[in-house]
């Protein structure tokens, strides 16, 4: 089983006959692969309000990833529940702020005040009257006066806001604008050198930074980055991996042409962000390949192990993953891996008599396409018990209730075929997360059971093997 994320250019492309094969593979399988979308294709889709092939895009969309919606929580990225089309539904009530008319969108906080207090207006005059002086050498630089044009002489505070606003503003809305500020910075000599495109995405970051260095600027490349943000011991991870997406498009680095009609600095922000809400997936399929050179570089870098996969190779990588498993096989893999002292990544010794001795395995590939650890807890005396669980992967932080059903499912089918009396409500119990729940099949010597972790309540499958 594997969770996939497909950029909006795939989604889009699914509908077209050279994308056939690969759109009935993936629809065939959704057994055992699981699709999920982001805000970020509705980012992409809204810029597409009023093609007539939309609603077959959405439709697409819908065809492959449910109500499997991952987006922002309090807590980070998170599992949530929403069919596309009422997603799309409402994206199309949001109405976009422009920040270069700050003054006015202070002021519009007067109708929300008490007792006519008009809060907008005053904080709009504080602002006003707070001067913010910025040297004419600054803003004569061809570059620096880009970013904050149409400045006054003696700027105040507001000034400043809204003059950056209105780069901020251009640079989304108008088709030329990012291009030209990026050929600035490569003007000023901020250009990676020519062979750039060739760095693996292990050295690219490294190489950044040493030609950073090369240009007097005595930061590392992820420095560089996090003096953007003004206070840098709260910077989310989200921020840091999209900031340094956008450096290295502005570096060079395997830059976006923006070639098609009315790109802008969004459809660089919008392949930053696919890029990042793909890592919490197992495989990110996209055939931009600009994309995929600066996602697999920042994936070395944040220690990501997503896999990313052009269209074209898809079926073949993911064939693997849609093989027929049996218990024969199931217990002649847990023979080859257990005792494999390569593949140890912890061990403990029991301190006391309520502790235990344990060896964690890191599996060399998914038990059944879904546990990628196992906890060998051996007691001479008693029994033998092998724990398999899903990992700490990002894939795995968490888990939607229709993984932990299609997970219920593949296991039930590949241990035993035999029906399970009330296994219905034993497995939406376990969906819901219910530790007390469990499937017990008895094997000759011992038993497995499928079980939700009593501390993370996920699955984990616990094979018991009896001393003789």
């Amino acid at each position: 089983m594997k969770r996939i994320y497909l950029d909006w250019g795939v989604f889009s492309n699914l509908k077209k006959e050279e994308y056939s094969d690969l759109r009935e593979f993936l629809l065939s399988h959704k057994d055992r692969f699981f699709f999920v979308y982001s805000p970020t294709h509705f980012d992409d889709l809204m810029r597409s309000e009023g093609d007539p092939k939309l609603k077959e895009d959405l439709e697409t969309l819908t065809s492959l990833v449910d109500d499997h919606l991952l987006a922002f929580s309090k807590a980070g990225v998170s599992a949530f529940c929403t069919r596309p089309s009422v997603y799309y539904e409402d994206r199309k009530k949001e109405v976009p702020v422009k920040l270069a008319e700050y003054g006015d969108i202070l002021t519009s906080l007067d109708s929300c005040s008490p007792d006519g207090f008009k809060l907008g207006s005053r904080l709009k005059e504080i602002y006003k009257s707070i001067p913010f002086p910025i040297p004419q050498t600054i803003l004569s630089n061809e570059m620096w006066g880009s970013v904050l044009p149409n400045m006054p002489e003696t700027p105040s505070l507001l000034d400043v806001i809204q003059s950056a606003g209105l780069f901020v503003d251009k640079i989304q809305d108008e088709a030329d604008y990012y291009k030209i500020y990026r050929s600035n910075i490569h003007e000023h000599g901020f250009r990676l050198e020519v062979n750039a495109g060739n760095w693996t995405e292990k050295e690219a970051i490294l190489k950044v930074s040493d030609f950073l260095k090369s240009q007097g600027v005595n930061k590392t490349f992820r420095e560089l980055v996090m003096m953007s943000f003004p206070n840098r011991k709260e910077v989310s991870e989200y921020d840091l991996f999209v900031a340094e997406y956008l450096m290295l498009d502005l570096l060079g680095y395997h830059s976006d042409k923006l070639s098609k009609p009315g790109s802008t600095i969004n459809s660089v922000l919008s392949d930053a962000q696919h890029a990042y809400m793909a890592s919490f997936c197992d495989c990110f399929i996209t055939g931009d390949r600009r994309l995929t050179s600066k996602a697999k570089a920042l994936y070395s870098e944040f220690g990501i192990d997503t896999l990313v996969l052009a269209p074209s190779d898809a079926k073949e990588a993911l064939q693997e993953d849609v093989r027929s498993y049996d218990s024969a096989y199931f217990f002649s893999f847990l023979e080859q891996e257990i005792g494999r002292e390569d593949i140890v990544v912890e061990r403990h010794e029991k301190v006391n008599d309520q502790d235990d001795n344990y060896d964690i395995y890191h599996l060399t590939q998914r038990l059944l396409g879904i546990f990628s650890r196992a906890i060998l807890y051996d007691n001479p005396e008693k029994e033998t018990i092998i724990l398999l669980d899903t990992g700490t992967g990002r894939s795995t932080r968490f888990l939607y209730y229709d993984e932990v059903a299609m997970i219920v499912d593949l296991v039930s089918g590949y241990i035993s075929a035999e029906p399970i009396p009330e296994y219905e409500s034993i497995k939406e119990a376990i969906v819901k997360g219910d530790s007390k729940i469990s499937v017990i099949w008895i094997i000759r010597g011992g038993r497995i059971v499928l079980k939700n972790d009593d501390r993370t309540h996920k699955p984990v499958l616990i094979v018991v093997l009896e001393k003789s």
